[in-house]
């Protein structure tokens, strides 16, 4: 089975299962990069992906256009595999060129944001209000383009599953799915004996939408009724949220790439109160190291937390929610103990060979014209 893989740019989100999925027999994957890096996650510490073991060309500059219709139609019969609509407009015309031609064309997507947040930076309130209204406008309008030769479409979270069958893209053709990354080979993290401080953990920056203000309201919240809670906030520019003054709350700056697992490993639960997150790779991170998840249900992954039992879900943008939570176990440890049991049996559908392996069986059955396979971590 031949694949062309259309990203606006490659990251650990997406490196890993390509390379795993390059790797299953009868598979001939190309990958075809429109820039390296983003510069808003240069500024977040991120770095450039191991890209070994995958076959890989960045779209020129110029002439992007005349490269870009020679690759499209010199892989006629493959799948094209696109990397979201919007994402970039260069790959957004070639996906319309594929369209008029007759390829056989997939996507891998997010939710879109359906609240006023700012995505990738602060935006006006303004601004921050008219987008999603044009979201829905526009996703109407890919429906209307795309909806009927999508296949497979491969969602990343129920929210995007529900976004994109109400955008009119047909509902068997869509197969749930997330992001994935490899296990850090570290110690697992330390059950609590009950005796302690409740150690909490949050990744992320300083946006609104990563809700660190809901987290820090949460904490006080708890402390004032008397539990011992810590939460240790691990991110560049989190200053605006963090309380002038907190014994409860400490800024421990940005963790150094590649390391966000071993750093979880010592905590007793991530908390990921964001209000909106298409799904939050964080979450895969603490799993992987047997940490329970408390997340708000505007994160992608919330659903599969709540699905397994491996962690905690709480209203988004509710602070005293998320206090309640804090403090059901701070005073009852086992349900963190049972948490961390559920991980262990829960851990290996997240392996990037697992979603290589189901993404393969979701092209297979769409060209067999078959059901949809079970999505191993729902």
């Amino acid at each position: 089975m031949d694949i062309v893989n259309w990203q606006s740019v490659l990251t650990e989100h997406q490196v890993h299962l390509l390379r795993e999925f390059a790797q299953l027999p009868g598979v001939r994957l190309r990958v075809v990069t429109s820039r390296h890096q983003l510069k808003t996650r240069q500024a977040q510490g991120w770095v450039p992906p191991d890209l070994s073991g995958l076959d890989v060309t960045t779209l020129p500059l110029r002439p992007w256009l005349v490269e870009g219709l020679r690759m499209l139609r010199q892989n006629s019969t493959a799948h094209h595999l696109f990397g979201g609509l919007w994402a970039d407009r260069r790959l957004f015309a070639l996906l319309v060129y594929a369209r008029i031609a007759g390829y056989r064309i997939s996507v891998m997507t997010e939710p879109y944001a359906d609240v006023a947040v700012g995505l990738l930076r602060e935006q006006s309130k303004a601004l921050s209000k008219i987008k999603p209204w044009l979201r829905r406008i526009a996703y109407r309008m890919a429906g209307m383009l795309f909806g009927s030769v999508v296949s497979p479409l491969f969602a990343i979270s129920p929210k995007a599953v529900a976004q994109f069958t109400q955008a009119g893209f047909r509902h068997q053709a869509i197969c749930p799915f997330g992001y994935f990354v490899p296990p850090s080979v570290t110690a697992a993290s330390p059950v609590r004996s009950g005796s302690g401080k409740l150690r909490l953990a949050f990744v992320g920056g300083a946006l609104h939408r990563k809700g660190l203000d809901i987290a820090c309201e949460a904490v006080r919240a708890a402390t004032a009724d008397g539990v011992d809670v810590c939460l240790h906030v691990y991110g560049p520019e989190v200053h605006p949220y963090m309380p002038a003054t907190s014994s409860s709350i400490r800024n421990c700056g940005v963790i150094a790439f590649g390391n966000v697992q071993k750093v979880l490993a010592s905590y007793d639960a991530l908390v990921v109160p964001s209000r909106f997150d298409g799904w939050a790779v964080v979450v895969n991170e603490a799993l992987l190291q047997s940490v329970p998840v408390i997340a708000s249900d505007a994160v992608g992954a919330a659903a599969m937390i709540q699905k397994n039992g491996v962690g905690f879900v709480f209203p988004s943008d509710h602070s005293l929610a998320l206090a309640e939570v804090i403090k059901k176990l701070a005073n009852v440890p086992e349900i963190l103990a049972a948490a961390r049991n559920r991980i262990l049996t829960f851990q290996r559908t997240l392996l990037p060979s697992v979603a290589a392996r189901y993404m393969l069986d979701c092209f297979e059955a769409n060209t067999k014209g078959a059901p949809r396979p079970i999505c191993p971590w729902y």
